[in-house]
């Protein structure tokens, strides 16, 4: 392999005569770079600007539907709840006041003594 006529030369291993050549390709290529950046910077706000201009020439067509009156619901029938759930809020609470009347103190102490019992007694 040694005796070879440098034909087998591994890929691993640069010739120090393709160095400046290598150098060379390297700032060509990053001077490409950064004039395409350069440009990229100047046209992509252009473009978007046309975009947006071009969007604005597009011809639209709106329907404009004729206003129609809202037609007259047939349910729920709103003021019948409200009458009937103010009937049965006045009816419910004069109950609640009738009943703790005529409940006495004393009797509320009876019932409250029972259900100590009651609790008592399940113990």
């Amino acid at each position: 392999m040694e005796s070879n006529s440098g034909k087998l030369k591994p890929k691993y291993i640069l010739s120090i005569d393709d160095i400046p050549d290598i150098s060379l390709q390297y700032s060509q290529i990053i001077l490409n770079l950064e004039i395409q950046q350069k440009i990229y910077e100047y046209l992509y706000p252009q473009y978007e600007a046309a975009k947006i201009d071009e969007l604005k020439d597009l011809p639209t067509i709106e329907v404009i539907d004729k206003a129609v009156p809202a037609g007259k619901r047939s349910k729920p029938k709103r003021a019948r709840f409200c009458v009937v759930a103010f009937i049965l809020g006045i009816f419910i609470s004069s109950l609640i006041v009738i009943i703790k009347f005529l409940l006495e103190e004393e009797q509320i102490k009876k019932i409250k003594q029972i259900m100590k019992l009651l609790t008592s007694f399940n113990k």
